[in-house]
C-alpha cells in the first residue's frame, strides 16, 4: 500500500496490512522462501512468548546468506580518505576494525562496531558538528552529525 499519494488527513489505519511473524528460531532459508511465496519484503520476529523482537527484511536475509549487496557497498576510499599527512576524512559508519587496520592503530575492543560508535561510547554522548574530541592520542573533529550518530569527521594522529 502506497500512502505517498494519499490525502495527508487520511487515517493511517486504512493503509495498515498484516505483517508476517517469524519465530526467532526460523532458519533464514525459510524466511527467504516465505518472502518469495508471499511476495513480501518485511516481517516481524517474535520470541517464544510472542513478543516482537524486531523486524527482518528481504535485504537482511540476503546480506546474511550472500554477503553485503554490491549496490549498497562503498569502496574503502569513499569511507576513509587521507587528506594530509596523518589526517583523514572518515565516514562515521566505517567499521572500527577497518579504521584500526588502515591507520595502523590498536583500539581497545568495546560495545561498538563503527567509528561513530567508538567516539560516542568514549564521549558518553553524540557530539555536535565542529566539536573537537581527543581520545588517547587520536584527535577527532566532527564535520557532520545528526541526533543519532556521527556522519563525517576528520581524524588526526
Amino acid at each position: 500500500f502506497d500512502i505517498i499519494d494519499k490525502d495527508p488527513n487520511t487515517p493511517i489505519g486504512i493503509s495498515i496490512r498484516p505483517i508476517h511473524l517469524f519465530s526467532e528460531f526460523t532458519f533464514l532459508k525459510d524466511v527467504l522462501q516465505e518472502f518469495k511465496r508471499k511476495k513480501e519484503h518485511i516481517g516481524a520476529v517474535v520470541d517464544e512468548r510472542g513478543v516482537i523482537l524486531g523486524i527482518i527484511t528481504l535485504e537482511d536475509v540476503l546480506k546474511e546468506i550472500v554477503g553485503q549487496i554490491s549496490d549498497d557497498m562503498r569502496k574503502e576510499d569513499e569511507l576513509l580518505k587521507e587528506i594530509a599527512k596523518n589526517k583523514w576524512l572518515v565516514e562515521g559508519r566505517l567499521e572500527i576494525s577497518e579504521f584500526s587496520r588502515v591507520l595502523g592503530i590498536d583500539l581497545l575492543p568495546g560495545p561498538y562496531t563503527t567509528v561513530s560508535g567508538y567516539i560516542t561510547y568514549h564521549l558518553g554522548k553524540i557530539p555536535q558538528r565542529n566539536e573537537l574530541i581527543q581520545i588517547g592520542k587520536i584527535k577527532f573533529k566532527i564535520i557532520d552529525s545528526d541526533r543519532r550518530r556521527i556522519l563525517k569527521l576528520v581524524v588526526e594522529l
